[in-house]
């Protein structure tokens, strides 16, 4: 027995509609209430497994458990089905670098995007922070390969070669 698992991006669906596959949907929580529940049991064990989550939201006028289920809502409702999102989150809130005093969580990144982008502003402080390892993140970015230490070094060392005009 063949099995086949063809992934798609969604942009593309079309092109598989005539083929005789059967549909799974990860990211849809409208299609399949299944991701919710994955979601809400993973934010459940890392809460459980972290006191440091728990101490980092508190609300002057919920209970804990109030506030726990009311972040639960929240952050399956705009994870839409991506756990690097909720996990990226707890993370913040677990090192103490987002601390959630409000019930209305507006000082949760609302996007992959601002996540990465608070990550980015807590690691580079400053644009000469971010200089000093900028050449090295693009050359990261840039391989389609892991690339060793020693390549690196020789890749940006390359950066710096002036060529010589005679």
């Amino acid at each position: 027995r063949l099995k086949i698992v063809c992934t798609v991006r969604s942009a593309m669906v079309d092109i598989t509609r005539n083929l005789p596959f059967h549909q799974i949907c990860l990211d849809n929580t409208d299609l399949d209430e299944r991701l919710n529940k994955d979601l809400s049991d993973y934010i459940a064990s890392r809460v459980n497994s972290s006191s440091h989550i728990s101490t980092n939201i508190w609300h002057k006028k919920m209970s804990d458990t109030a506030m726990m289920e009311k972040l639960n809502n929240f952050l399956i409702i705009k994870a839409k089905g991506c756990f690097l999102y909720v996990k990226l989150i707890l993370d913040f809130i677990e090192r103490g670098t987002l601390n959630i005093k409000s019930s209305s969580f507006k000082s949760l990144p609302q996007t992959l995007s601002e996540i990465y982008h608070l990550a980015f502003n807590l690691l580079f402080s400053s644009s000469q922070s971010y200089e000093q390892v900028c050449d090295i993140l693009s050359i990261a970015l840039a391989t389609l390969q892991p690339v060793s230490l020693s390549k690196l070094f020789n890749i940006f060392s390359a950066l710096y070669v002036k060529p010589e005009v005679k």
